[in-house]
């Protein structure tokens, strides 16, 4: 057996017989890459729609002569807040998946819960469906 110095690598094979990364490799390769933008886009909107409307103050005490509603103002803190009677404030501002279905106290492990889920389905689905889109 005799040992052939001429071995063509990968690249120059891809090459030979099928050529150079032209104009449709570079135009699917631009569709692909728009596609996953909004993918990116949801992730981030997480981020978003979960602010924390304690310490963002998107609230404000009902009554504005209430000293320890408005001490919680002042310095945010969850804990300080959750102590507070729910009809010393109110909401001025429901744009956050927090504020709107009041996911704060003893409920605010439902946001991570929901986040948790999210990405197990993101991790689960891209799974299964990789391996069934090889398949057809």
């Amino acid at each position: 057996m005799t040992f052939n110095s001429a071995v063509l690598t990968f690249d120059e094979i891809l090459t030979q017989y099928i050529g150079d990364f032209g104009r449709g490799q570079k135009l699917i390769v631009l569709i692909v890459s728009v596609l996953a933008i909004p993918n990116g886009l949801i992730s981030l909107l997480w981020v978003m729609m979960t602010i924390d409307p304690i310490k963002n103050h998107h609230w404000q005490c009902v009554d504005p002569s209430d000293a320890t509603c408005n001490a919680v103002y002042v310095a945010p803190s969850s804990q300080d807040f959750c102590d507070l009677p729910a009809d010393t404030w109110h909401w001025t501002n429901s744009d956050s998946l927090v504020s709107r279905f009041n996911l704060i106290c003893s409920d605010n492990w439902k946001v991570q819960l929901a986040n948790s889920l999210y990405f197990i389905g993101c991790f689960l689905g891209s799974g299964l469906f990789g391996a069934l889109s090889d398949h057809i």
